[in-house]
């Protein structure tokens, strides 16, 4: 309530208030629930209701869901969907590809000197020249010096810097 109310712009000084409710009723899932395996009648309303604390807490333009887009640019491989959007089909193989690659992606990729030990990779990735934002970049998982696992790339036309994109949670 606290987070709606310091949200609304009020056109005059409040001068009282008054909430009304229904009955209340617990909130406490039991412990694990959003990890827990099968389909259980508190399995399937848990995410439901986690979905509306959040949005309760955030507000809704803040709580969203990733959908995947058939785009081998890793920057233009998903949008903003919204809970009322039916999911679109997306190739296996591009499906699979999304799960190799990390959650977290950079706003702006970082230009690094030197890299870590290489995990996985080169995937090179070569796309986009029929629409102006060509990208040739080839793709490595590394262990960078403090343990982190980061998605580094290096530009395939000169002068071949290396950026750290992602990082794996």
């Amino acid at each position: 309530l606290a987070e709606r109310l310091l949200a609304l712009s009020l056109p005059a000084p409040v001068i009282g208030m008054r909430l009304r409710s229904g009955a209340l009723l617990p909130a406490l899932p039991a412990s694990g629930w959003l990890w827990r395996q099968g389909a259980s009648e508190e399995s399937a309303t848990a995410l439901p209701r986690l979905i509306e604390r959040l949005r309760a807490r955030l507000g809704n333009e803040q709580v969203f869901g990733v959908c995947a887009i058939e785009d081998y640019r890793p920057e233009g491989a998903w949008r903003i969907c919204r809970e009322n959007e039916p999911p679109r089909n997306t190739r296996a193989a591009f499906a699979q590809r999304a799960v190799e690659r990390p959650l977290w992606l950079l706003v702006q990729p970082q230009r690094i000197t030197s890299q870590g030990k290489r995990l996985r990779g080169p995937e090179r990735i070569e796309t986009g020249w029929w629409d102006g934002r060509e990208v040739t970049r080839d793709y490595f998982d590394m262990r960078d010096a403090g343990g982190a696992r980061l998605w580094v790339y290096r530009e395939r036309c000169a002068p071949h810097g290396w950026y750290v994109h992602g990082i794996f949670g």
